[in-house]
C-alpha cells in the first residue's frame, strides 16, 4: 500500500500517471507483484476518500490538498482503466 500511496503524490509532483507507475516498477518488488485489480480498487478508494473529504471537510490548506489529490487520483484511475 505504501507504494500505491506514492503514485498520486508523484502525479501531484508533475509525473504522468504512466510515469508515476514506471518510477515504482524497477524499485519496488511489491509493486510489480501487486494484483492489478487490487491496485484499481485502492486507487478508487483513496480517490473517493479525498474527494469526499474535499467536499465535506474543513477547507483551508488541507481541503485544497485533498482537492488536488482527488484530481490526481482521478487521472490515475482514468489511466488504469483506459
Amino acid at each position: 500500500m505504501d507504494a500505491a500511496f506514492l503514485v498520486p503524490q508523484l502525479i501531484l509532483a508533475g509525473h504522468s500517471p504512466a510515469g508515476a507507475e514506471a518510477e515504482l516498477g524497477p524499485r519496488v518488488t511489491a509493486w510489480r507483484a501487486a494484483d492489478p485489480e487490487a491496485v484499481n480498487l485502492f486507487a478508487a478508494a483513496i480517490t473517493g476518500y479525498w474527494a469526499w473529504h474535499h467536499a465535506h471537510g474543513p477547507g483551508g490548506a488541507l481541503g485544497a490538498y485533498r482537492g488536488r489529490a482527488a484530481e490526481a487520483g482521478r487521472r490515475w484511475i482514468d489511466y488504469r482503466l483506459g
